[in-house]
């Protein structure tokens, strides 16, 4: 049987980053690959199943890792010492060896699926080291560049995959690398269900996904609903760490402060809770910037939402395909005008986006077009 390696930092951060990794050890599987997984950390299987209520023809066969404890905080430096220990502990007997987090972990391997270059991630989202000092900011990230210079040349003679075309823009930009573009497969199955249970004549509500976190941009969903009072405003999200915790008690505090009792937080929310608001909603707004790819609104379109998203990133490129398959703004005042629209067609476009959106970004779609990458490799 022949064998393959799937490297990734940690699967504990239970995003669409492992939702990838998890899906390309399904892949493989399936074209008969004895398949082992190495992580930086341990993995708490039980949690990922839980979470992501994934089947055992998910799991690899085989699974070790670096370093016997959880590490509290992954940094760029961390991956980078990290990915280095862990290149000269790879060892020789695989057909294929991928790595599923980019440049994240820069390690040479046959294959690599870059969802964002990380080292210009300021450029794009400032807000991931807003708490630093500007100084000692430019001072971080100018060393890591430095080191990461030196650390390109490994993804040289690998195929690099990526999330949507705004990803492969970005890396041939910046890294002067053609990727080709494969997209993170959908639970069809489970968000499906939702649809099953509409009708056409749902309640104007309009929930938004995501974990509490500063680069969701909730603040404008407040402002929003701020001035839409007589709509009702969901936002569904996970707090797992400190970081979400305050923010989801930012967010609350505006709540509260502006006295929006059309706003409502569900943090932690069950896949139960969160199927129940997607079958009485008909709008997904969706209003994080330049979103890599945004799996939260392909969830939200299979579930029979029309989604209402920020005019950038996959989301808008690659998901509703300019505006095709749903509704783009810049403004606040055109969000607000788009979200109208989206409520009063939502009987006339609900089916159409399901289908589209359960189709293009199905798990079978996903192996498909990485089975044909895989092929060209091997045969």
């Amino acid at each position: 049987m022949r064998k393959a390696l799937v490297i990734h930092t940690s699967l504990s951060g239970l995003g669409g980053a492992e939702k990838v990794s998890l899906a390309i050890i399904e892949s493989l599987k399936k074209m008969n690959y004895y398949v082992k997984l190495f992580t930086v950390e341990p993995t708490n299987w039980k949690q990922l199943i839980k979470v992501f209520n994934i089947e055992s023809e998910t799991l690899p066969h085989e699974y070790y890792y670096l370093l016997p404890f959880h590490i509290r905080k992954f940094t760029i430096y961390t991956r980078l010492i990290a990915s280095k220990i862990m290149e000269l502990k790879i060892k020789r007997g695989f057909n294929i060896v991928i790595n599923t987090h980019g440049d994240a972990l820069p390690i040479a391997t046959d294959i690599v699926y870059m969802h964002f270059p990380g080292f210009i991630a300021e450029e794009f989202y400032p807000y991931k080291h807003g708490s630093i000092s500007s100084l000692v900011n430019k001072i971080y990230l100018a060393g890591y560049d430095l080191l990461r210079r030196h650390l390109i040349p490994s993804f040289e003679n690998s195929i690099v995959l990526c999330n949507s075309s705004f990803s492969r823009a970005v890396i041939k930009l910046k890294l002067n690398i053609d990727a080709q573009v494969v997209y993170p497969p959908i639970d069809v199955e489970f968000f499906g269900k939702a649809y099953f249970e509409k009708k056409g004549s749902e309640p104007y509500n309009i929930v938004s996904i995501g974990r509490f976190s500063p680069e969701k941009n909730y603040e404008f969903i407040v402002e929003i609903a701020k001035r839409l009072r007589n709509l009702r405003f969901i936002i569904v999200g996970s707090v797992s760490n400190p970081r979400n915790k305050s923010y989801f008690l930012k967010i609350l505090a505006l709540k509260h402060k502006h006295n929006l009792s059309n706003l409502t937080l569900v943090p932690n929310a069950s896949r139960r809770e969160l199927l129940e608001l997607l079958i009485h909603s008909r709008v997904l707004l969706h209003t994080m910037k330049y979103e890599h790819f945004g799996m939260a609104v392909a969830e939200g379109m299979v579930a029979g939402l029309v989604p209402v998203i920020h005019r950038s990133g996959g989301a808008y490129y690659d998901i509703i395909k300019r505006d095709k398959y749903g509704y783009s703004y810049r403004t606040i005042d055109e969000a607000i005008e788009k979200i109208w629209e989206a409520l009063e067609n939502y009987p006339k476009i609900f089916r159409k986006i399901h289908k589209y959106a359960s189709k293009e970004f199905s798990r079978e779609k996903f192996h498909t077009r990485f089975k044909k990458i895989m092929d060209s490799i091997t045969s």
